[in-house]
């Protein structure tokens, strides 16, 4: 491969991240909200995007989220539940307050149902895709299916 087009596959790539972070324009009004717990204080971050609720499909209510994530430190902040990302209340991802181990909150009908993702390494960057349907919901982490839970019931989605 030579310079000219090494350095052209980059100025690409710039071209695209700058279209979609400055240029694409929200959905509606609403915001989505990130915490990264490896910057001391109130490490909170809001993108001025909502994530609309989900139209009831012909198999039932569906939703999905992926992120990638990179934990720095699993004893920052030990002894408490510490988020990720949620949207309101749930559906929600945090890690574990005294392992390193991944919880996934998926409100229902019923209560608030609690998915455990255990050995989830440090200093590597991971993928993770959360897909919630009408009876159960499937974790990916790079792409493998790591837990499938059916849920005790219907879930629900929040206006948040």
């Amino acid at each position: 491969m030579g310079t000219a087009t090494i350095v052209g596959g980059v100025l690409l790539l710039v071209f695209v991240i700058y279209l979609v972070w400055f240029a694409v324009p929200p959905f509606t009004d609403g915001r989505v909200v990130v915490f990264d717990n490896s910057i001391p204080g109130d490490a909170r971050q809001t993108f001025p995007m909502a994530i609309p609720k989900s139209f009831n499909e012909a198999e039932g209510l569906t939703y999905s989220y992926t992120a990638w994530l990179l934990v720095k430190d699993f004893t920052k902040g030990y002894g408490t539940k510490r988020r990720i990302f949620s949207k309101g209340d749930s559906p929600g991802l945090y890690l574990d307050s005294t392992s390193n181990s991944l919880m996934v909150a998926v409100d229902t009908y019923g209560a608030v149902e609690t998915i455990l993702i255990p050995n989830m390494p440090a200093l590597k960057w991971i993928h993770f895709a959360l897909v919630v349907d009408q009876h159960s919901v499937n974790i990916f982490i790079n792409g493998i299916l790591r837990k499938h839970h059916t849920l005790g019931q219907l879930p629900k989605q929040n206006e948040a």
